[in-house]
């Protein structure tokens, strides 16, 4: 299982966030498309923030192997600083702490999203890979 995840975190990085990204959409249509959804969401809104936090572990899960494998270290740092932002925004939003528009939600979403599909395309390691290219790397300078 473990290596399954090594292997496919930026594919579970891309999903989880972009479900995130429609979970986050729909959300407010559905409450203001269907009247009882109103209702239902304020009654049930203890179920939407365990959604919340299960996508925030998720991304952090994909994230976090993804970190590890990569090669470049501008990918590290986005998806890191990324990951930071969406967690911020998403526990903002329901502790209420500061004003910020909902929509701010996407930007760090779109960023994980970006940055897991380029990682998977051009920065992914393989086993032994970035230890070489690290060693390698250390002896130039």
């Amino acid at each position: 299982m473990i290596t399954l995840l090594n292997k496919k975190s930026d594919e579970l990085g891309v999903l989880s966030s972009s479900l995130c990204m429609i979970h986050c959409i729909a959300t407010p249509f559905l409450i203001a498309a269907v009247p009882t959804a109103s209702a239902v969401y304020h009654e049930s809104r203890i179920w939407w923030t365990w959604l919340d936090i299960f996508f925030l572990v998720i991304s952090f899960i994909a994230a976090y192997l993804s970190i590890r494998q990569s090669r470049r270290l501008w990918v590290r740092l986005g998806m890191g600083g990324f990951w930071m932002m969406l967690s911020y925004f998403v526990i903002n939003e329901r502790m209420e702490l500061m004003e910020f528009p909902l929509d701010m939600v996407y930007f760090p979403a779109a960023g994980l999203i970006i940055l897991h599909l380029i990682n998977r395309r051009h920065c992914r390691c393989e086993v032994g890979c970035c230890e070489v290219a690290e060693s390698a790397s250390e002896q130039h300078h």
